[in-house]
């Protein structure tokens, strides 16, 4: 496996177990994802927990050490449609301008922002990299490329942090 595929494997791996942990870890985190994405809508709120299993299968195709060949790609194209559908909804939410906080992992610091959006562009970006290289020929330090796609995979999670952090910081000098 390619050292852009291992990399993508780890970081869209960990972003959607995190994220699917996070939506269950106790019942307000899936309530609060769930009001920030359907409200009271009912078939919206099925289909919230049909995208919580759909997170935990990607981690597994894709994290999984060994499996059939069709494993990690079926992953990486789950996760892409995935990331198609959750942007989707991010984009309405932020045209409704739903001020709940995004709930994508649990907690939030703010509703859906452009942010978000670019946030689920990158990680596709990634998923289509992945796909594109998904039956090459091994090159390259796999361990560095797991660290790297580990690496990334923290920045997407705590990425309102991050943002909070940097932005807050910046306006203290503006």
């Amino acid at each position: 496996m390619s050292f852009v595929v291992v990399a993508a494997r780890v970081l869209l791996g960990v972003v959607f177990a995190v994220s699917a942990v996070q939506k269950c870890r106790d019942g307000r985190d899936f309530r609060r994802f769930v009001t920030a994405v359907a409200g009271r809508d009912l078939p919206v709120r099925a289909a919230l927990a049909g995208t919580v299993a759909a997170e935990f299968a990607t981690a597994a195709l894709l994290l999984a050490p060994a499996g059939p060949g069709w494993r990690v790609p079926a992953g990486f194209v789950l996760s892409l449609g995935l990331l198609i559908v959750l942007t989707g909804v991010l984009l309405v939410a932020m045209r409704q301008a739903v001020q709940e906080p995004c709930g994508c992992f649990g907690t939030g610091s703010g509703p859906a922002g452009p942010a978000h959006v670019a946030r689920n562009a990158v990680l596709a970006a990634a998923a289509v990299a992945g796909l594109a290289g998904a039956h090459a020929a091994p090159t390259g330090d796999l361990l560095v490329a797991a660290t790297l796609g580990a690496a990334a995979a923290v920045v997407v999670i705590r990425l309102d942090d991050l943002k909070s952090l940097f932005f807050t910081h910046l306006r203290g000098y503006g």
